[in-house]
């Protein structure tokens, strides 16, 4: 952006070679004096020569102010500024974008509104960061980004939880771990349960602004759209959303980061508004706020170079009351009446009393100076041909006036949303008791597995008790005790008879009939001894002298003569 004519009156994007600049511009100006309607025309300017145009930031939340694009000027001071520098009233070509939540109103039509949702599988560290408030690897840090990457396309919130959850538990349950592939398979968990409670924490907010969805998501956002479009002015909008500033800010670095990170899909370049950037970015900020200005540095310093050029156009009430590495971040300066705030910029700057005291009561409203370009005097920036919001508009009220018939309700998709909702948590509960009911199936089957273990063990200690006795017996002993049971047992094969004996069952049948076998040897022999001791005894019998007997009348005595 230079000068361009003699008298210094005006601006032009282009250079000397006819080719538009690629800039980060900031303009200041204390509230009332023109720096909206100036950050209007410059992206006007823009649009015209090829932009596309994207406001991704709505500070007065509800306000809309770069969406009155869409109808022609109205107000007097406008449409006389516009007679003066030859300009047609027109009415820009707009498109409305809001992030999904559950405060979007069902009892009433709305404008027309594209209500879109960002997958959790896009999400980086810059976004994680901002919610942590830290942008060093702490455990919860590396929770979040390690289940971004890794959930799949059909997990929404509760299902990131969850991921997040086994992360830190590890595979398994009870005490017996798996090997997890997405840890290095390693058998532990990543991180402690206070992990997963911060991060429980944190996303509780999404369940209302339910605007972090599965990449499966029919609202999830469309970038190719959006970055191929550039009849159309994007603009992006909160109204609807909580007033919790942390989500504000999570909803414009996404949108950041979601440009730069598809920059692929354009082909034309691209001017990023950034309205009342101390909102967003205060002077030495903290909490959630550093983040954000970090990763508005660290864009803008990318944009000049990034796709097929980008720019980006900002405001603020206060210079002193924005971060001093974005507003360093910014080729191109412009200072209206600043007000009490001019002293602090004069210091800065090191200006002298002249320029000092330009800075506190400018000649026009719409005149500013360019820094680096102060001895040039005042710069009138145009306004934009299109209508500007005026503190005392209502976007609604004005949008059912100019356009009734475009007017929606929105109550089918609020529905859809809830059901989502709904079956993602319906999905997690059934997912539980099926696991419960595995974990509870597995602790019976181990059980019953120490059990029947403990009934072998009881098995293998008395065959154990009865091989020791065995061993303590004689040789004879055994013989006699296998020969006893195979007598009491003679249908028994020989394995099954070893086996209720005690022998090893890998050789013990031939130890046992070896025995029995032996046995019945030593009893076929005592019976053979025994068999001849009685026939001795019977021959011994049959042969012996019997006792002398008197013969016939010898016991009578003879009678007397």
């Amino acid at each position: 952006m230079q000068l361009k004519t003699e008298t210094n009156t005006y601006l032009d994007l282009k250079d000397n070679y006819g080719k538009v600049i690629n800039e980060q511009i900031i303009i200041y100006a204390q509230s009332g004096y023109s720096k909206g309607l100036a950050m209007e025309g410059i992206l006007e300017s823009f649009h015209k020569a090829g932009y596309i145009v994207l406001c991704i930031a709505d500070p007065k939340q509800g306000e809309c102010e770069l969406a009155y694009q869409m109808f022609e000027p109205i107000e007097k001071y406008h449409l006389d500024h516009l007679r003066k520098i030859g300009k047609r009233p027109s009415a820009k070509k707009v498109k409305l974008y809001h992030p999904f939540c559950f405060g979007i109103p069902t009892n009433r039509n709305l404008p027309d509104i594209n209500f879109f949702t960002f997958p959790l599988k896009d999400l980086g560290r810059k976004e994680w960061s901002l919610l942590v408030e830290t942008e060093y690897d702490t455990e919860t840090m590396g929770a979040l980004i390690r289940a971004s990457e890794n959930i799949t396309n059909e997990d929404g919130i509760y299902g990131f939880l969850q991921y997040v959850q086994k992360s830190v538990k590890g595979k398994g349950s009870g005490k017996t771990r798996k090997a997890d592939p997405s840890n290095f398979f390693l058998e532990t968990g990543s991180g402690t349960m206070k992990s997963v409670s911060e991060v429980s924490r944190y996303l509780q907010p999404f369940r209302q602004n339910y605007f972090l969805s599965k990449k499966s998501c029919p609202l999830n956002i469309d970038w190719k759209s959006i970055l191929t479009d550039q009849e159309h002015y994007h603009v992006f909008l909160n109204s609807y959303l909580s007033k919790d500033e942390k989500i504000l800010d999570f909803v414009v670095l996404a949108l950041l980061n979601g440009i730069l990170n598809n920059k692929h899909l354009l082909k034309k370049p691209v001017v990023i508004a950034l309205p009342e950037i101390r909102k967003q970015v205060p002077f030495k900020p903290d909490g959630h706020k550093r983040q954000l200005a970090i990763g508005f540095k660290d864009s803008l310093a990318l944009m000049r170079s990034s796709g097929r050029g980008m720019s980006s156009v900002s405001d603020s009430q206060s210079f002193s009351g924005v971060d001093k590495d974005v507003r360093d971040s910014a080729t191109t300066t412009f200072f209206g009446e600043m007000g009490a705030d001019a002293e602090n910029v004069s210091k800065t700057f090191n200006y002298k009393r002249e320029i000092r005291s330009q800075l506190t009561s400018m000649d026009a409203m719409n005149s500013f100076l360019k820094v680096k370009n102060e001895e040039d005097g005042g710069i009138t920036l145009f306004f934009s041909s299109s209508r500007h919001g005026e503190p005392s508009y209502n976007f609604e009220e004005t949008y059912r006036k100019e356009c009734p018939e475009k007017m929606k309700n929105y109550k089918d998709i609020v529905e859809m949303m809830k059901k989502d909702l709904k079956d993602d948590e319906n999905k997690i509960r059934d997912k539980i008791k099926k696991q419960e009911k595995r974990d509870k199936e597995e602790r019976e089957r181990i059980a019953k597995e120490k059990a029947e273990n403990s009934s072998e063990v009881k098995v293998d200690k008395d065959k154990d008790k009865k091989i020791q006795e065995l061993m303590s017996q004689s040789k004879l002993e055994k013989m006699k005790r296998c020969w006893e049971f195979k007598r009491d047992n003679p249908d028994m094969s020989l394995r099954k008879s070893a086996l209720a004996i005690g022998f090893p069952s890998s050789s013990g049948n031939k130890t046992f009939k070896k025995y029995f076998e032996e046995y019945q040897e030593i009893l076929d022999k005592e019976k053979e001894k025994e068999d001849n001791v009685d026939f001795e005894d019977k021959v011994l019998n049959e042969t012996k002298v019997p006792e002398e007997k008197p013969l016939l009348g010898e016991e009578f005595e003879l009678p007397e003569e």
